[in-house]
């Protein structure tokens, strides 16, 4: 279905240049005359040509990714058929989704007749959640260009714009027997003996002495050991801080709108990568989300459809531009969180007020879960402090980038006293760092 507007055509101003030559050749007695027939004979050729481009048959497909990448540009495709018997000149706009970029914005081409036309552009998405494709918005116009016929298409539908790292970790390809092996590996490692047994085997250099099976090593006549992989079914709670401190922009985005992410849009997708080992493994996954109130509550659930509910969720989620409410984010916890637990917290040390609140809560948690408060290092105030000051001004910054470190430290070590587990780390490793604590604690048989 289209909607159409007739317009004038871009040359129909050319064309009537021959009418003032008229009028300036001919004598003043044919001058009127001639100039009325010349603009009736204008005026139906464009009313023809005006006719002609509205019986003309137009049919425009979009084809795009099911999952748009933020940051990540792909290419969209409008497939153009006409049934006309005439070539048409074309001008097509498409209607991107919100905050995303299309290059180019407009887009020329030349429709033949029983040849369909292929139209690429990139589009360019820069903010992640549930975006909407609009329609598209096509210009026709014949070689004499006399008139032009404005038509939309209604073409709209619905996409999901994923967080960045979705597209580089592979989420959806990487395998559960991957996964599973990485787990055992550890567990073997370290040489636990706790857990589920799996399987037996020979022994290899390396493994633990407690994990060789005695019995099965007299039988066999040669050294077998007990493979163990780790208790299933249990519950790790991620708690997301929205609050207005997890709004802040990393970096500045550049010209191409590239880069601008938040505190919070990294502590999503270290969230949503842990998310997938642990269900991966067998694991129970709640999240709650948290500012002034609660935003968003997900209880403990395990499998590949748990996942896909958590990302359908999670990726519409957006800071909020109040103070987090650390005694109301506990008691959440406690009524929800009814079982021994690993509790993720992603939050901001930058923030001493809640940071010094979630210290005094501490106790409430630490009697029956494991707490994991996981923050992004604060790089940026380390190079300050490490700088060698040349002006006053920059020695000035320089004591106070060193306060500001100390008290960041004295946070961190009045909350690892009271019973919180403490993790920093850069913007680059703060999921794969989220992941090996997880790993650790869960190989350790301490969940």
């Amino acid at each position: 279905m289209a909607n159409r507007r007739v317009r004038l055509g871009s040359r129909l101003f050319f064309w009537a240049m021959p009418g003032l030559l008229i009028a300036l050749a001919l004598p003043s007695s044919l001058r009127a005359s001639a100039l009325l027939i010349f603009n009736a004979l204008l005026g139906t050729a464009t009313w023809l040509d005006a006719r002609r481009l509205l019986a003309s048959s137009i049919e425009v497909t979009r084809e795009a990714p099911e999952r748009l990448y933020v940051d990540n540009e792909v290419e969209v495709q409008l497939f153009v058929k006409s049934a006309a018997s005439h070539a048409l000149d074309l001008k097509i706009r498409d209607e991107a989704p919100d905050a995303s970029i299309i290059r180019p914005d407009i887009m020329t081409a030349r429709l033949r007749p029983a040849q369909p036309l292929r139209v690429t552009y990139r589009l360019l998405a820069r903010a992640r959640g549930k975006k909407r494709f609009g329609n598209v918005h096509v210009r026709l116009q014949s070689k004499l260009r006399l008139a032009a016929v404005d038509l939309t298409i209604l073409s709209a539908y619905e996409v999901r714009v994923l967080p960045a790292a979705f597209a580089t970790r592979g989420h959806a390809e990487r395998s559960l027997r991957d996964d599973r092996g990485e787990v055992r590996a550890r567990l073997l490692r370290a040489g636990q003996s706790g857990g589920e047994l799996e399987s037996l085997r020979e022994y290899v250099a390396g493994d633990a002495l407690r994990a060789v099976d005695w019995k099965a090593t007299a039988k066999r006549r040669h050294p077998i050991t007990r493979v163990f992989q780790p208790e299933r079914s249990q519950t790790l709670w991620l708690v997301l801080d929205a609050s207005r401190t997890m709004g802040t922009a990393l970096r500045e985005q550049d010209e191409g709108g590239r880069g601008a992410r938040t505190r919070f849009d990294l502590a999503l997708e270290a969230a949503l990568d842990l998310a997938h080992r642990a269900l991966s493994v067998g694991d129970q996954v709640g999240v709650l989300v948290y500012a002034e109130r609660r935003i968003a509550l997900l209880p403990p659930r395990r499998g590949r459809t748990h996942q896909r509910v958590l990302i359908d969720a999670l990726t519409e989620l957006h800071p909020d531009t109040v103070q987090l409410d650390v005694r109301g984010l506990i008691a959440e916890l406690e009524r929800k969180a009814t079982k021994r637990s690993l509790i993720v917290l992603f939050t901001d040390l930058d923030n001493e007020s809640h940071g010094q609140l979630l210290a005094d809560h501490a106790t409430l948690l630490r009697r029956k879960h494991i707490t994991l408060l996981v923050s992004l290092d604060d790089s940026i105030t380390q190079a300050l402090a490490n700088a060698r000051p040349e002006r006053e001004d920059e020695a000035y910054l320089q004591a106070a980038a060193t306060d500001q470190l100390h008290e960041r430290a004295s946070l961190s070590a009045r909350l690892k006293k009271r019973g919180f587990m403490v993790l920093e780390a850069s913007e680059g490793r703060l999921a794969s760092a989220a992941i090996g604590r997880y790993l650790e604690l869960k190989t350790s048989q301490r969940l």
